[in-house]
């Protein structure tokens, strides 16, 4: 479920800081599909699936419809950054809300602009998602997901499907006292064990993550993740361990006075810094950034430009 990239591009940083753990540990690329799953649900890590709307969880304000991204290279010209090709690289996506401020659907284009991939939401009269599907150029079906919920209105279950209608998952989850989303099983349905794992969550006493423990049933094997959040329950510090308990990566986050993510620093095995990541934002009159220049150890890489329609306009 990939699509989270398209959904929460103020997300990214954090996994790209996952994404260095899992290149070298076959189990956790096994576990990131979870995680993706449960972002798309509830991108902030907080008590359980769907509490806050799409809008609410991107901390995107007003009455959004619709919003569209767009990357750009950044050039330094004379000292100033400007706007260069487009970057091919990365794709073009648009997201389509309803009123109550949920994604009805999501499109992706290819670099030439053509469309690659569109996922189409349904939603129940009290706004709890009830299924996505997902849909190639050609309009075939590429999978789908539907969603069981328990009494509380929380989801209890999530089934996915293949194109051709054979159940590929499902994930069940377990809550504590506090609704907190205790315990993940993702349960595959193909021969191999090494899909199937569970995932164990401890809780702050704001609902935020803050330790994550994977299993994975066809290895054996055992790695976590830790998390650490300032008094906005924003995530500070998240950090990854291997099987072995040692510490494989750390990523320190930073925001500016209007809540968006400034500074992301990431470190390797022995602390080494890697990687330094700086976010400069230009603002609509709503407050929500319309353009993201992305800087890379101090050289710019990217302009994001994010064209974003409210329902009043």
């Amino acid at each position: 479920m990939y699509l989270v990239k398209i959904i929460y591009v103020i997300y990214i940083s954090l996994f790209a800081a996952l994404y260095i753990f899992v290149k070298t540990n076959h189990f956790m690329k096994k576990a990131v599909c979870l995680l993706l799953i449960i972002i798309t649900a509830c991108s902030d890590f907080k008590k359980s699936y769907g509490k806050k709307t799409h809008v609410e969880s991107a901390l995107l304000k007003g009455n959004v419809k619709q919003i569209k991204h767009t990357y750009y290279k950044a050039l330094n010209k004379f000292g100033e950054i400007i706007q260069g090709d487009m970057d091919t690289t990365k794709a073009v996506n648009l997201m389509v809300y309803n009123g109550e401020g949920n994604i009805i659907h999501a499109v992706e284009y290819d670099k030439e602009g053509n469309l690659s991939l569109i996922k189409k939401s349904k939603y129940g009269t009290n706004g709890n998602i009830l299924e996505w599907k997902g849909y190639l150029s050609d309009g075939s079906i590429k999978d789908s997901s539907i969603y069981e919920y328990n009494e509380e209105e929380n989801i209890k279950a999530l089934k996915s499907y293949l194109a051709n209608g054979e159940l590929n998952f499902k994930e069940s989850v377990t809550y504590d006292e506090n609704g907190n989303q205790s315990e993940i099983f993702h349960c595959a349905y193909d021969s191999d064990l090494d899909n199937t794992f569970r995932v164990f969550n401890t809780f702050d006493n704001k609902g935020n993550v803050t330790k994550t423990i994977f299993t994975s049933l066809g290895l054996d094997t055992t790695a976590r993740e830790t998390r650490k959040y300032d008094e906005n329950s924003r995530l500070i510090e998240y950090t990854t361990y291997s099987p072995n308990d040692r510490v494989t990566s750390k990523t320190l986050y930073k925001y500016d006075e209007n809540g968006n993510n400034c500074e992301v620093k990431s470190y390797g095995l022995d602390n080494e810094l890697k990687n330094i990541y700086i976010y400069k934002y230009e603002l609509d009159k709503k407050g929500n950034w319309i353009k993201q220049y992305t800087f890379h150890n101090d050289d710019p890489k990217t302009i994001c430009v994010r064209k974003i329609t409210y329902f009043e306009d």
